[in-house]
C-alpha cells in the first residue's frame, strides 16, 4: 500500500512537472520567422530656405517645401525677438506651398519660423527669417522751387503728418503752395530721418489737385531716380499713391514735380519701405 501510494505521488509529481515544462515551452522555446515585416523610423523635416521680404506694408515669406511628401502643410509662427518666443499666425496647405503673405503686421521687426505638420506630428523649426516694415514715415524737412511764404503755404507745411487731408479741400495755409498761381512747372523736395529701401509713397493733395507729372526718389548719394511720370487724376482732397518693387538703393528723399494753372497745394508726403 505504501509502495502504491509512493508510486502515485511520483507519477503526480512527474505529471505536474510535465505540465509546467509544457507551458514554459509554449511561451519561451517555440520560435517562428517573421522576416516579411520591416520597421523603420522617420523624422518629419521642416521646410528649408525660409526668406522674408517687405512688399508695401506686408511681409512675404518664401521657402523650399519639406522633403516629406506625406506632410499635410505648414504652421507659420511669428515673434518680435530673434529666437522667439513665437506665436502661430497661420496654417498653410498643401505641403507643396512655397509662399505666404503676412498682411500689414505694422511697423517694427518681425521674426518667422515654419514647422511642417502631419496629423498631431510636428517638425522642428525651420531657419528663422526676419523683415522690418516701418509702416510709412512723413517728411522731416522740405524745400521747394518757390513758396508763397516761409511759414504759411511754405515748404515746411509739407512736413509731418497731414493737417488737412482727408477732410479739407481748399486754399489753406497748412499746405505748401508755390509763389505764383501760373502754369509754370514747380517742384517740392522732402527729406526723411530714416533711410529705407522704398516700396511706395503717398502725396496728399488739398487744392487744385491733379497736378503731379513726375516723381523722383533721392538716394543716400543724392542721386535722383525717376520712379513715375504720367497724368495725375487725384481728386480734392486726395491721396496720390504709388507702389513699386523694392528699390536696390536706400532712399531718404523725394522730389515731386508739379504743373497746373492754379495753386497746387501739398499737405504731406509719406514714404513707405524698410531699413
Amino acid at each position: 500500500m505504501k509502495a502504491a501510494l509512493l508510486a502515485a505521488t511520483v507519477l503526480l509529481a512527474a505529471g505536474a512537472t510535465a505540465l509546467v515544462v509544457g507551458v514554459a515551452s509554449a511561451i519561451f522555446i517555440d520560435v517562428f520567422a517573421n522576416g516579411g515585416n520591416a520597421f523603420t523610423t522617420d523624422t518629419l523635416d521642416p521646410p528649408t530656405g525660409l526668406a522674408a521680404s517687405v512688399v508695401g506694408s506686408d511681409i512675404q515669406l518664401n521657402w523650399t517645401p519639406t522633403v516629406d511628401t506625406y506632410a499635410t502643410g505648414y504652421r507659420v509662427l511669428r515673434g518680435t525677438t530673434s529666437g522667439g518666443p513665437y506665436t502661430e499666425i497661420a496654417t498653410i496647405t498643401p505641403y507643396t506651398a512655397t509662399t505666404y503673405t503676412d498682411t500689414s503686421p505694422g511697423p517694427g521687426s518681425f521674426y518667422y519660423v515654419l514647422r511642417s505638420y502631419y496629423e498631431n506630428w510636428e517638425s522642428a523649426d525651420s531657419n528663422e527669417a526676419s523683415a522690418s516694415p516701418i509702416g510709412g514715415q512723413y517728411a522731416t524737412s522740405a524745400i521747394a522751387s518757390s513758396e508763397w511764404d516761409s511759414l504759411d503755404w511754405g515748404a515746411i507745411q509739407a512736413t509731418g503728418a497731414p493737417d488737412l487731408w482727408p477732410t479739407e479741400c481748399g486754399d489753406l495755409p497748412w499746405a505748401w503752395a508755390p509763389l505764383s498761381d501760373g502754369a509754370d512747372p514747380e517742384w517740392l523736395e522732402v527729406s526723411y530721418s530714416t533711410r529705407v529701401y522704398a516700396t511706395g509713397l503717398s502725396v496728399y493733395e488739398t487744392f487744385s489737385t491733379g497736378f503731379i507729372y513726375q516723381v523722383d526718389l533721392i538716394d543716400t548719394s543724392n542721386a535722383y531716380h525717376t520712379i513715375w511720370t504720367g497724368t495725375d487724376t487725384t481728386g480734392c482732397p486726395g491721396e496720390f499713391s504709388l507702389s513699386f518693387a523694392e528699390t536696390s538703393y536706400q532712399v531718404d528723399g523725394i522730389r515731386i514735380y508739379t504743373q497746373i494753372n492754379g495753386w497746387e497745394e501739398i499737405d504731406a508726403v509719406k514714404l513707405v519701405g524698410h531699413e
